[in-house]
């Protein structure tokens, strides 16, 4: 009784230690109070700001334009195709995840101490499937909406070299837009808004809950903005070299907590790579490169451009810190035979209690006394 006193009473003192930010924001955790302030009171406001300056810029070009016979391909009657696609794709997410991808889930995922450890393991690996078949179908329909155009560069697929990149900015910023670049633009709003709708109904454990509902709000955001300025060349583009690499980071989410280790070094490979070629090659030297060359800070019309321009640049490092953790985490493997993604898991999960980790240690040890 004596220790249960005790231990009510260090409850109690430690929730009146509690800071300001954690209590207004019902979190234990000082990031996570930090990353929810940064999105309400940064994020929100400063976006909403822009967004407003962009759409009134956006009714004058609109308004230029129709007085001089001409177009301006952005219309915000296309964000109706944006709610559509949300519609479908939150649909087709949530029930493919319920009724089909759960059940194969749960046959693959190895057993864990824990049933409900394990059962939050089998959600996973079953959204996983979704979003590795999702990204397989958007960098398809990308590549079909972008490869002809002009000013898709060539180490991506398509036609430009270096030097015709500065098609991004050409004749901006009234850029002519073909129908099927702004459809790939909307389905890809679409997706942002689903993502950031059920994000709240995920586990607000995971260690990366609120960076991720950061991110997600500040991409809906920047997607608003890129459109209603008529940036969708650079846009499209972007969008589709950060997809490519997704395939195999939810490829590895898939068979991470399964049997099929080798299938997991394939994707993870195929990660690592992919992800160093179009986000930290490309990305930079030929995309973020042209904010910053052909005069660009000289054309006062281009209204916004070094908000997206700094935008992207903090991309990159992200993108570089990113990398650095799936180099340490596939270091970690190889070395002791831990295969868990520190900040996808939940806060409270004990790793010494991973079946999976003890499986596959065992099996590396049964390997070297063979060899021995």
């Amino acid at each position: 009784m004596a220790k249960t006193k005790t231990d009510i009473k260090k409850r109690n003192s430690s929730k009146k230690k509690k800071s300001l930010i954690k209590r207004l924001f019902k979190t234990e955790s000082t990031r996570d109070a930090i990353f929810f302030f940064t999105a309400l009171f940064v994020i929100l406001p400063a976006g909403l700001i822009f967004l407003y300056i962009s759409f009134n810029i956006y009714r004058e070009r609109k308004e230029f334009a129709n007085k001089h016979n001409f177009i301006y391909t952005p219309d915000i009657r296309d964000f109706k195709l944006a709610l559509i696609f949300f519609a479908i794709i939150y649909f087709v997410r949530v029930n493919s995840v319920k009724y089909i991808f759960m059940k194969r889930a749960e046959k693959t995922v190895i057993d864990f101490p824990s049933k409900e450890y394990r059962q939050k393991k089998v959600f996973k690996a079953a959204y996983a499937r979704f979003r590795c078949l999702w990204y397989i179908f958007i960098v398809s329909v990308g590549y079909y909406c972008l490869k002809d155009v002009e000013w898709f560069p060539r180490t991506l697929g398509g036609k430009a070299r270096y030097k015709d990149l500065n098609l991004f900015w050409d004749e901006l910023p009234y850029q002519p837009q073909e129908r099927k670049v702004v459809i790939y633009y909307m389905i890809q709003i679409g997706s942002a808004i689903c993502t950031f709708v059920l994000r709240f109904k995920q586990n607000h454990t995971r260690n990366n809950y609120s960076e991720l509902l950061l991110h997600d709000m500040a991409t809906i955001m920047l997607l608003s903005m890129s459109y209603l300025n008529n940036y969708l060349r650079m846009g499209s583009v972007v969008l589709f070299l950060h997809d490519i690499s997704d395939i195999f980071s939810y490829g590895c989410k898939i068979f991470v907590d399964t049997v099929h280790e080798y299938i997991t070094l394939f994707f993870y490979f195929g990660l690592v790579s992919t992800w160093f070629y179009t986000r930290i090659i490309i990305y930079p030297f030929e995309i973020i490169l042209q904010c910053f060359t052909n005069n660009i800070w000289a054309r006062p019309e281009l209204v916004g451009y070094m908000i997206i321009a700094i935008c992207l640049s903090t991309l990159l490092c992200l993108h570089i810190y990113w990398i650095i953790v799936f180099i340490s985490i596939g270091t970690k493997y190889l070395r002791t035979g831990e295969a868990d993604d520190l900040q996808d898991t939940e806060k409270t999960e004990d790793y010494t209690q991973s079946k999976l980790s003890t499986t596959r240690t065992n099996l590396k040890k049964k390997k070297n006394t063979k060899h021995q």
